[in-house]
């Protein structure tokens, strides 16, 4: 579908293209139904057959471009929506806000970024509506009539605002991302409350009901997260493997935060850490700790995660002052989201420009050769933390002169790009210009503090080994190194034995400290506003990823 919608559309200006083609993946995807859905939303899963695969092979042959630029541009989840406002007016609202805007839009510029919008809420409307049609045939009443309503109106129970969640996020992962794009569903113990609390108060479902609802909704997103291993995409054999060009969504988490500042008293924090089932990969868990917070809950989660569920638990005593420290408004702060590689963002008003940061290792193996050719240039430790630091210092400039240069330029463009992003994030409608051209409140830029304890220990071995202990020079040290220590055993040997990060030993944890300040005071120079520059807000994350097999070699 999405080689066929390319083919249809690709001579479309960028914005019609992506709604064009999203709405003609959605009018033909198939719409699987179980008698045991309480939530709709599944899709075709399975092996494909001999013709299948025949047909799969050819259009990966020619698929370089095509998919890139039309439907999937810039849908690349890693990321948190604005889901509050979805639930809010529904996807009728958004169609009404866009009616508006277009009569007001006076280029044209903005008039074809809106329009790709609006076709991309009705392409969504109309798969809502198709699958309400599938439901009724296969006698799912209920199922069949929520679906009507999402179509006309915002969701007016619990049940619908869980149901339209599901079906944006699906149409994101399944048929609008590129690779992995993996979303955060927000706290949805928050934006879900006024919902939970009407529906209580009406009787329209019971406690049970909703934590009925809570479960399939999670069997769902466990459905959704594909099969497979991060490294295969590294694998050294020609056999065939499952990797993301055979299967999009493999090594797809799905995230939903819950807890945090405001949440004390919220009977559905509750709610939905007992629904967190241990054995179930999916959906991860993001609990925001703070010191008022409900401390039956925090029992709940601790039990949960002795038991090995897929829980992550984060500080708000800590994300927000950091979240504040970068110029974040105190509101947005408290709203701050984590998204699958557990990487900092602001719910519904962040985008990443771009990412900055080789890994540490690297960067400090290149200080050390960069001396002429005499590493022996060196003759203390307090030496090479001030060539590291002028070297991070030249890396971060440049780097960050690059990104500015593509974030000017795109804003510049004659025709805007649009994603699905845009649709449901704070902004991109307002401003008539998609995230990562302008159209979002917090333009960020992750910063990649990669391979930190590996750095430490480097450190640690260079100045035991060559400075405290002078057992070798550092020329001898690196040259051994070099050649992955092939003749110099007992040298391996020694490095092995020198202190190490993260087993409490003072000479080891002194050398992340030491860098990672180092690194941090660098980017908070590099981030300054400076006069005629726009504001970009650096998002820091500790990271080895699942990256040390190329890495390391």
């Amino acid at each position: 579908l999405l080689e066929e919608a390319c083919r249809l559309f690709e001579s479309e200006p960028q914005p019609l293209a992506m709604g064009k083609g999203l709405s003609h993946i959605l009018a033909h995807a198939s719409l699987p139904v179980e008698e045991c859905d309480l939530l709709l939303g599944r899709y075709d899963d399975h092996v494909p057959t001999a013709e299948e695969e025949e047909r799969l092979q050819a259009i990966w042959q020619e698929r370089v471009h095509r998919q890139k630029t039309v439907i999937t541009h810039f849908n690349k989840g890693h990321l948190t929506l604005d889901w509050e406002t979805l639930v809010k007016i529904g996807i009728s609202g958004y169609l009404e806000k866009t009616e508006k805007r277009l009569s007001e839009a006076t280029d044209e510029k903005t008039h074809v970024f809106l329009s790709g919008m609006r076709l991309t809420y009705e392409a969504i409307r109309r798969y809502i509506a198709r699958y309400g049609e599938e439901a009724e045939r296969k006698g799912l009443a209920e199922q069949a009539q929520v679906c009507k309503n999402l179509t006309v109106a915002p969701p007016r129970t619990f049940r619908e605002a869980l149901q339209l969640v599901l079906f944006v996020f699906t149409v994101y992962l399944i048929y609008a991302g590129w690779k992995v794009a993996c979303l955060t569903l927000g706290r949805m113990d928050v934006y879900l409350l006024p919902f939970y609390e009407a529906d209580l108060a009406a009787g329209r479902y019971s406690r049970e009901d909703i934590r009925d609802f809570i479960e399939d909704f999670q069997c769902k997103t466990s459905l959704h997260l594909g099969r497979g291993e991060h490294q295969m995409t590294h694998a050294d054999s020609a056999e065939k493997i499952t990797g993301w060009d055979r299967n999009q969504v493999f090594d797809s988490p799905t995230y939903i935060v819950i807890g945090g500042r405001g949440t004390e008293n919220n009977p559905l924090t509750r709610l939905f850490a007992e629904a967190i089932t241990p054995g179930m990969k999916n959906p991860v868990y993001i609990y925001r700790w703070h010191r008022d917070r409900a401390k039956d809950v925090w029992q709940i989660i601790c039990e949960k995660l002795r038991r090995n569920a897929s829980i992550l638990t984060y500080n708000d005593e800590t994300m927000i002052p950091a979240m504040r420290s970068i110029g974040v408004e105190e509101r947005d702060a408290e709203n701050y989201s984590v998204h699958p590689c557990n990487w900092p963002d602001i719910a519904g008003g962040s985008v990443a420009l771009g990412q900055i940061g080789d890994p540490i290792p690297e960067m400090l193996l290149h200080t050390l050769y960069d001396q002429k050719g005499d590493p022996n240039a060196f003759s203390s430790t307090e030496e090479i933390y001030a060539a590291f630091e002028e070297n991070y210092r030249a890396f971060l400039q440049e780097q960050l002169l690059q990104l500015r240069r593509r974030y000017a330029s795109a804003k510049n463009a004659e025709i805007g790009t649009l994603s699905m992003n845009d649709c449901f994030l704070q902004g991109p409608m307002e401003r008539g210009r998609g995230a990562v051209e302008g159209g979002v409140k917090y333009p960020a830029v992750y910063l990649l503090l990669r391979n930190i304890a590996t750095a430490a220990d480097m450190m640690s071995a260079i100045e035991q080994l060559v400075f405290v202990q002078k057992k070798v020079s550092l020329g001898e040290l690196l040259n051994a190194a070099k050649e992955n220590f092939a003749h110099s055993p007992e040298l391996l040997s020694a490095c092995r034995r020198t202190p190490k990060f993260g087993t409490d030993r003072e000479e080891a944890d002194r050398h992340a400290v030491r860098l990672m300040r180092l690194m941090l005071d660098e980017i908070d120079k590099a981030f300054a506003a400076r006069e005629g520059e726009e504001k970009l807000y650096p998002l820091c994350v500790t990271i080895t990823d699942m990256d040390h097999i190329p890495n390391g070699k």
